[in-house]
């Protein structure tokens, strides 16, 4: 072999096996057929808010389980350690109060107004399935600001005394993994979108977006943004290895009708038929 044709062929080769340890690193869990029911539902982003309901209350959760929805929440914990349902690291955009929602207590954050609204506040996890009670599926996003072991570990305390049907996800793969390695047997989901192109320009979000994570939480699901369809990660994922998938957040028929390549949706903003209708 000529020498000057040895350095091309040996790039060429390291690029090859860098792009079948990236195939093989998207791979997701094995499919589980304990999945397939979670798909007869549809998903209310935060509850079915609006017209007076702010976004994860109590009372979006009940209005979505009494229309037969399927419910998202997010879960993050209180200073003093109690399972929150709270979307936002910062209180501000939904309570209009500075500071993050770690640096108050559950007595404190129980005080403060959802969207001005003095008739709802901050629910706990506790509350939320208290109220839910098993009537819909739950969607549950633990959210990876911190350490995750606390908040896993708070949310499973009572997620693991509840008798209704859920699911957990995260963008944050080391939660995942925390459940593949702790609760095996519980469906959980990685989240991902198009990281990059929201500003958030750093390696944790080049690596969630690649989905490349897949191999340390072999996740049962994805969860991918809607608008971002289109990704190779995504496409790889659900077009190779036929991933379970959902997406986040269709906002329109329009968009419903567009996500038909998805097992199923999490909604916003629009009613979609239920399982009822469906049926």
């Amino acid at each position: 072999m000529p020498p000057y044709l040895l350095i091309p062929l040996i790039i060429l080769a390291a690029c090859l096996l860098l792009f079948l340890l990236y195939v093989l690193s998207v791979a997701p869990g094995k499919r589980r057929a304990e999945m397939r029911p979670f798909f007869d539902w549809h998903y209310a982003h935060r509850g079915l808010h609006g017209e007076g309901l702010p976004e994860n209350s109590l009372a979006a959760f009940e209005a979505a389980a009494a229309a037969g929805y399927g419910i998202e929440l997010d879960v993050q914990l209180s200073r003093d350690g109690v399972a929150m349902v709270f979307h936002d690291a910062t209180l501000s955009r939904v309570c209009g109060i500075d500071g993050k929602l770690a640096d108050y207590t559950v007595a404190e954050l129980q005080a403060m107004p959802l969207c001005g609204m003095r008739a709802h506040t901050i629910p706990t996890l506790a509350e939320v399935l208290r109220v839910v009670d098993g009537r819909v599926p739950l969607l549950v996003e633990i959210k990876g600001y911190r350490d995750i072991a606390p908040v896993c570990e708070a949310a499973v305390a009572l997620l693991d005394a509840y008798k209704g049907p859920y699911l957990i996800e995260s963008f944050t793969p080391y939660v995942v993994h925390w459940f593949k390695k702790n609760r095996p047997a519980v469906l959980r989901g990685q989240l991902s979108s198009h990281l990059f192109r929201k500003g958030k320009r750093n390696l944790g979000n080049l690596l969630v977006e690649s989905l490349c994570t897949n191999f340390i939480a072999r996740p049962d699901f994805i969860a991918f943004c809607f608008a971002d369809r289109h990704l190779p990660s995504y496409r790889l994922a659900r077009g190779l290895y036929g991933a379970w998938s959902l997406a986040w957040t269709v906002k329109s028929e329009q968009d419903e009708r567009e996500s038909a390549g998805f097992d199923d949706i999490i909604f916003e903003g629009y009613l979609p038929e239920t399982k009822e209708k469906k049926a």
